[in-house]
């Protein structure tokens, strides 16, 4: 019979390379059965054979500006849609059922999955696909360095001409050397650009979303996983630190981050959270979550609110367990940007970790609430605790550890609420 195949999109995070060649076929046999047939690319890790979608264009190289002919935008769009394309066509060849798929993107690979559900171009893949997973990531999250501005400053670096839609500027930055791209834009991101041209149609706003109809949108009656970690701040604000200089202080180094988000943002989340950001104090905490708040926490919990709205069924969660070998444990206690997707893969059941027993048992719990969804559409009950569809009215998510498994209100949701509807544009 053939079986669930997950496809699924990747970030830029080349520590997902290093975690796929470590996967191991025992990690998920216990929950889904071997992967008999899989398709010619990696092997699925739900139960069925799995694909790979190619990595988006990074920055200007995913496309120029809209409307420009020599470097149309969105190319790394494209390239999805063609793998997914394909995918459909041939996986009976491989075992697979084209009815069965499921799409399953981390971080820019969520985003990329929600950019497709969101375009003009929605119902090719609501018309294949009715389930789908996105973890810490989605299409209102925002990602800096992806806009004209920065494109043309590029061009700049690399002496080209800055009319980025002129074929002379595509021949520039085509010859340039890579190391020349690299050193005049160091902090490239492997993301498509919102704003850009969609597939076809018009693409619309966040804002304009909201008021959609499900029969517009083709995301009536689809099923969602929707789940982040509980620190989501850290990782972002490691790597900014370390970009930025170790000298500069929270402060700066915060509004580097979310400035672009909201001009007042030291304000505003002062007041949605009465936490107060004291730049003197020894404790960076309150910082690192309000940029997890800012860039990850809240426009997920938008993106939730619609899809509900929408009327499809949302099962949310947020992981707070971290495993025992972490190398994050003198940045946070709880579970870091790209730490779930080693549980998800199975990494603490490698006979090469050292894993402890509780290691080894999360990662079961999170396989099998994957493995779970991907095979019947909704969230398996855990340790005796039933995990209910999230509902505007009663907005519970599922928290995952550190020690327990809790049922909870989305806790950041009037929050989240406030800095919505009072945000200053920059």
């Amino acid at each position: 019979m053939p079986r669930n195949a997950t496809l699924a999109t990747r970030d830029r995070s080349h520590a997902c390379d290093g975690l796929r060649d470590q996967l191991r076929r025992r990690a998920v046999a216990d929950q889904g059965g071997p992967v008999r047939r899989p398709l010619p690319v990696r092997p699925g890790r739900l139960g069925g054979g799995g694909a790979q979608l190619p990595r988006r264009g990074a920055g200007l190289l995913s496309g120029g500006p809209s409307g420009s002919e020599p470097l149309p935008g969105n190319a790394g769009l494209h390239d999805q849609r063609l793998a997914f394309a394909w995918t459909l066509h041939y996986i009976p060849h491989f075992g697979g059922n084209a009815s069965r798929i499921v799409l399953a993107g981390h971080d820019a690979g969520a985003s990329s999955i929600g950019y497709h559900l969101l375009s003009g171009d929605a119902d090719f893949w609501t018309r294949h696909v009715t389930r789908f997973i996105l973890q810490s990531g989605g299409p209102y999250h925002r990602y800096g360095g992806n806009n004209l501005t920065e494109q043309t400053e590029l061009a700049k670096r690399l002496h080209c001409s800055t009319d980025l839609s002129s074929n002379k500027a595509l021949a520039c930055l085509q010859n340039a050397a890579a190391r020349s791209v690299a050193r005049a834009l160091p902090d490239a991101t492997f993301v498509p650009v919102f704003h850009r041209t969609p597939l076809t149609g018009p693409q619309p706003s966040p804002d304009a979303l909201r008021g959609r109809s499900a029969q517009v949108t083709g995301l009536s009656n689809k099923q969602f996983l929707v789940g982040r970690v509980e620190r989501e701040g850290v990782y972002r604000w490691f790597v900014e630190r370390h970009r930025g200089g170790l000298s500069n202080g929270p402060d700066e180094l915060a509004s580097r981050l979310l400035h672009p988000y909201d001009a007042s943002w030291h304000k505003n989340w002062q007041t949605a959270t009465g936490i107060v950001l004291n730049p003197v104090c020894s404790d960076l905490r309150p910082y690192q979550e309000a940029v997890g708040d800012f860039t990850e926490v809240c426009p997920m919990i938008e993106f939730i609110e619609s899809l509900q709205a929408w009327r499809s069924q949302v099962y949310a969660y947020q992981l707070a367990y971290q495993p025992s070998y972490s190398d994050w444990r003198r940045e946070a206690d709880e579970a870091v940007h790209f730490e779930d997707m080693e549980l998800v893969f199975g990494l603490p059941l490698g006979s090469n970790v050292h894993a402890s027993e509780a290691d080894k048992e999360w990662a079961r719990v999170m396989i099998s609430v994957w493995a779970t969804f991907a095979h019947t559409g909704k969230a398996p009950t855990l340790r005796n605790t039933p995990w209910p569809k999230y509902d505007t009215i009663e907005p519970f998510s599922m928290k995952l550890g550190p020690q327990h498994v809790t049922m909870k209100k989305a806790e950041k949701l009037h929050r989240c609420v406030y800095l919505r509807t009072n945000r200053v544009t920059p």
